[in-house]
């Protein structure tokens, strides 16, 4: 019995390729992500020493990040109606749950 393997193309390798696009805007978003993160932590700082509760403050990081993602939660919200599920984890978890341990 004679096996074949055939090649199979993953990606196109032409530059204007819509993996290659994801790929690229995944990593702006994550970067953005990055320096937002980072840039809330040092703005929590003087709402803190200015006396709000860290509690406080972190309700108001979540609600920030809330607004921010509210755009892209409406553009997707085909996907947010099948699968509710993943936008409750996603904020409980990676949202709400980074902010209440920091």
């Amino acid at each position: 019995m004679a096996c074949h393997h055939v090649p199979v193309r993953t990606s196109d390798s032409s530059p204007s390729s819509p993996s290659r696009h994801g790929k690229g805007a995944g990593l702006g978003l994550a970067l953005l992500s990055a320096v937002a993160f980072g840039g809330s932590g040092v703005a929590a700082k003087p709402l803190i020493e200015a006396g709000l509760d860290p509690l406080h403050v972190v309700w108001l990081r979540v609600a920030g990040a809330a607004l921010v993602m509210l755009p892209l939660a409406v553009r997707h919200r085909a996907l947010l109606r099948r699968r509710p599920g993943l936008l409750a984890g996603f904020g409980l978890l990676a949202v709400a749950g980074v902010q209440a341990c920091y």
